[in-house]
Protein backbone atom coordinates (compact mmCIF):
# COMPACT_ATOMS: atom_id res chain seq x y z
CA UNK A 1 0.00 0.00 0.00
CA UNK A 2 1.44 3.35 -1.03
CA UNK A 3 0.16 6.31 1.00
CA UNK A 4 0.93 9.93 0.14
CA UNK A 5 -0.21 13.02 2.08
CA UNK A 6 -0.46 16.22 0.04
CA UNK A 7 -1.62 19.78 0.65
CA UNK A 8 -4.19 20.31 -2.10
CA UNK A 9 -5.66 23.44 -3.67
CA UNK A 10 -8.56 23.35 -6.12
CA UNK A 11 -11.11 25.71 -7.62
CA UNK A 12 -13.74 22.99 -7.15
CA UNK A 13 -14.96 21.60 -3.84
CA UNK A 14 -13.07 18.30 -3.43
CA UNK A 15 -14.93 15.08 -2.70
CA UNK A 16 -14.54 13.67 0.81
CA UNK A 17 -13.67 10.27 -0.68
CA UNK A 18 -13.07 9.10 -4.23
CA UNK A 19 -12.36 5.48 -5.17
CA UNK A 20 -11.30 4.32 -8.61
CA UNK A 21 -10.74 0.76 -9.77
CA UNK A 22 -7.67 1.18 -12.00
CA UNK A 23 -7.26 -2.39 -13.27
CA UNK A 24 -7.15 -5.92 -11.99
CA UNK A 25 -6.75 -5.66 -8.23
CA UNK A 26 -5.32 -2.11 -8.20
CA UNK A 27 -7.38 0.69 -6.64
CA UNK A 28 -6.77 4.39 -6.15
CA UNK A 29 -8.36 5.86 -3.03
CA UNK A 30 -8.37 9.60 -2.36
CA UNK A 31 -9.62 11.38 0.73
CA UNK A 32 -9.83 15.09 1.51
CA UNK A 33 -10.00 16.45 5.05
CA UNK A 34 -10.07 19.93 6.54
CA UNK A 35 -11.44 21.56 3.38
CA UNK A 36 -11.18 25.33 3.73
CA UNK A 37 -12.46 27.86 1.16
CA UNK A 38 -10.26 30.91 0.58
CA UNK A 39 -10.49 33.90 -1.74
CA UNK A 40 -7.48 34.27 -4.01
CA UNK A 41 -6.52 36.43 -6.99
CA UNK A 42 -5.81 34.34 -10.11
CA UNK A 43 -5.18 35.96 -13.48
CA UNK A 44 -6.45 39.28 -12.11
CA UNK A 45 -9.77 37.80 -10.89
CA UNK A 46 -10.91 36.96 -7.39
CA UNK A 47 -11.78 33.25 -7.17
CA UNK A 48 -12.61 30.84 -4.38
CA UNK A 49 -10.07 28.07 -3.95
CA UNK A 50 -10.47 25.10 -1.64
CA UNK A 51 -7.48 24.00 0.37
CA UNK A 52 -7.47 20.48 1.80
CA UNK A 53 -5.28 17.79 3.25
CA UNK A 54 -5.36 15.12 0.55
CA UNK A 55 -4.46 11.49 1.20
CA UNK A 56 -3.73 9.41 -1.89
CA UNK A 57 -3.54 5.63 -1.61
CA UNK A 58 -2.69 3.16 -4.34
CA UNK A 59 -3.07 -0.46 -3.33
CA UNK A 60 -3.92 -3.97 -4.44
CA UNK A 61 -7.24 -5.16 -3.04
CA UNK A 62 -8.37 -8.76 -3.34
CA UNK A 63 -10.73 -8.98 -0.35
CA UNK A 64 -13.26 -6.69 1.30
CA UNK A 65 -11.22 -6.43 4.54
CA UNK A 66 -8.34 -4.97 2.50
CA UNK A 67 -10.69 -2.26 1.20
CA UNK A 68 -11.82 -1.52 4.77
CA UNK A 69 -8.17 -1.21 5.90
CA UNK A 70 -7.32 1.10 3.00
CA UNK A 71 -10.28 3.35 3.78
CA UNK A 72 -9.26 3.51 7.45
CA UNK A 73 -5.75 4.58 6.36
CA UNK A 74 -7.27 7.69 4.73
CA UNK A 75 -7.74 9.07 8.24
CA UNK A 76 -5.61 7.00 10.62
CA UNK A 77 -2.03 5.78 10.41
CA UNK A 78 -1.49 2.35 11.94
CA UNK A 79 0.10 3.93 15.02
CA UNK A 80 -2.76 6.43 15.41
CA UNK A 81 -5.27 3.61 15.06
CA UNK A 82 -3.56 1.55 17.79
CA UNK A 83 -3.48 4.61 20.07
CA UNK A 84 -7.20 5.31 19.70
CA UNK A 85 -8.06 1.62 20.19
CA UNK A 86 -6.03 1.66 23.43
CA UNK A 87 -8.06 4.69 24.55
CA UNK A 88 -11.20 2.67 23.86
CA UNK A 89 -9.89 -0.26 25.88
CA UNK A 90 -9.30 2.09 28.82
CA UNK A 91 -12.63 3.89 28.37
CA UNK A 92 -15.25 2.57 25.94
CA UNK A 93 -17.00 5.97 26.04
CA UNK A 94 -13.91 8.00 25.05
CA UNK A 95 -15.05 10.57 22.45
CA UNK A 96 -12.08 10.00 20.12
CA UNK A 97 -12.61 6.23 20.29
CA UNK A 98 -16.33 6.60 19.52
CA UNK A 99 -15.49 8.79 16.50
CA UNK A 100 -13.03 6.14 15.34
CA UNK A 101 -15.65 3.36 15.68
CA UNK A 102 -18.18 5.41 13.70
CA UNK A 103 -15.57 5.96 10.98
CA UNK A 104 -14.74 2.22 10.86
CA UNK A 105 -18.44 1.42 10.44
CA UNK A 106 -18.64 3.95 7.58
CA UNK A 107 -15.58 2.33 5.97
CA UNK A 108 -17.27 -1.08 6.18
CA UNK A 109 -20.40 0.30 4.51
CA UNK A 110 -18.40 2.02 1.76
CA UNK A 111 -16.34 -1.09 1.10
CA UNK A 112 -19.45 -3.01 0.07
CA UNK A 113 -20.41 -0.20 -2.33
CA UNK A 114 -17.01 0.16 -3.99
CA UNK A 115 -15.34 -3.22 -3.77
CA UNK A 116 -16.66 -5.46 -6.48
CA UNK A 117 -15.71 -8.64 -4.64
CA UNK A 118 -17.67 -7.82 -1.47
Amino acid sequence: MEIRKIKNESTQVPDDTAIRHLSGTIYEIIGNENVTPKLKIQDGEEVTVYESELTHITTSITHRHEMVSALIRLRYTQDAEFAVINKGIANAQDEEYLQYRNYVNLCKEQSTIYYEGA
